[in-house]
């Protein structure tokens, strides 16, 4: 249905790193994803949200669909609602240290992660064809493939 406008979302600490609008991003050390600064024009980028406190909102995906330039902070279309006091909420605005780019390789990270067969060869067709994509990434999944496929062919001949 409808849906809250921005609630939640003003969690996190910082300013949100300046205002740069070059759009160059920083990989993030420990999850591999790239950082937002304040102002980067990101309309349709898919991004994690991290770093709010909240439970709920924090490791959430979703969609930028526009930038408040009053607030200093994204409009982000949630994937999956969250509710607040009662209230659904699809919409949150964020700060940009609460943000960060999910590259084309993020959901074939989380197939390897969960060794799942299915998962790892859709992740790897859409990968496969982004610009930008990190190829060892690609690579290492490509491996992975194989093992598990072989793995699963074999426990299904000893099975016999």
């Amino acid at each position: 249905g409808g849906g809250g406008g921005g609630g939640g979302g003003s969690g996190g600490s910082g300013d949100g790193g300046g205002s740069s609008n070059s759009g160059s991003h920083g990989k993030d050390a420990t999850t591999g994803l790239l950082r937002v600064s304040t102002g980067d024009d990101l309309h349709g980028e898919r991004v994690r949200i991290r770093g709010t406190g909240r439970t709920d909102m924090d490791g959430q995906s979703g969609t930028i669909t526009s930038f408040d330039e009053a607030l200093g902070r994204y409009e982000v279309v949630l994937d999956r609602y969250i509710t607040i006091d009662d209230v659904i909420i699809e919409v949150v605005k964020l700060k940009a240290t609460n943000v960060v780019v999910e590259d084309a390789t993020q959901p074939l990270r989380a197939a390897m992660e969960l060794h799942n067969v299915a998962g790892l060869r859709a992740a790897l067709a859409v990968a496969e064809g982004e610009a930008g994509a990190d190829e060892a990434i690609i690579e290492e999944a490509k491996a992975m493939l194989v093992v598990l496929t072989t793995e699963g062919l074999e426990s299904g001949i000893a099975q016999r």
